[in-house]
């Protein structure tokens, strides 16, 4: 079973292009540090999964996390968001078979500086979990920058111009054509693990 937990880009994953033999526990506006406006990422592990389905054997389960998004959005301390993913990782590493840890795509929405931090968070995650053998970490950045440009300059063609609700600018969620080259590369990631 694969497991997906993160944010709305999951959210909208699953109902627009669900992987399947999957479950998804995501949340809109999960973050991995405690903020009180928002689900934490910790609680829908721990509440959604493991209380609600105590007697399975959860050690056979991928889990897919895609975590952080709604802490930049919110300007959390990039120090205490590392500290936080670290714990949050260490805590699944124990419970689940294996981990994919999907980069935190390009957020067009925010400044050219802010996206530089989220590509530099992401070159951490690389960095930390190179050497576990129980953590993939997925390239779920690079595709969505452009190409040869001297900073993280994101493709808005992968993005949701609009929220559907309203017509205020949205270019923080991946649209259709984003979602499936995440949800291919998570495939792929998977379908890795099998060899």
């Amino acid at each position: 079973m694969i497991v997906l937990i993160g944010d709305s880009i999951f959210v909208r994953m699953n109902k627009q292009c669900p992987i399947p033999e999957s479950i998804c526990l995501a949340e809109s506006g999960a973050s991995v540090t405690s903020l009180s406006t928002n689900p934490f990422i910790y609680d829908l592990i721990h509440s959604k999964y493991f209380k609600v389905n105590p007697n399975v054997n959860h050690k056979n389960d991928v889990l897919c996390l895609l975590a952080g998004t709604n802490d930049f959005m919110k300007g959390v301390n990039v120090d205490g968001l590392k500290q936080s993913h670290k714990k949050l990782v260490k805590y699944c590493s124990r419970r689940f078979k294996h981990i994919i840890l999907c980069q935190i795509p390009p957020i067009p929405k925010l400044p050219v500086d802010v996206n530089e931090t989220i590509r530099l968070f992401n070159l951490w995650l690389v960095d930390v979990y190179s050497q576990n053998p129980l953590v993939t970490v997925v390239q779920s950045f690079h595709p969505f920058i452009a190409p040869d440009h001297p900073h993280p300059y994101p493709l808005v063609r992968f993005y949701e111009m609009t929220y559907p609700s309203s017509h205020s600018t949205d270019l923080i969620h991946l649209n259709k054509d984003g979602l499936l080259i995440l949800r291919n590369i998570i495939l792929s990631a998977v379908a890795a693990l099998s060899v």
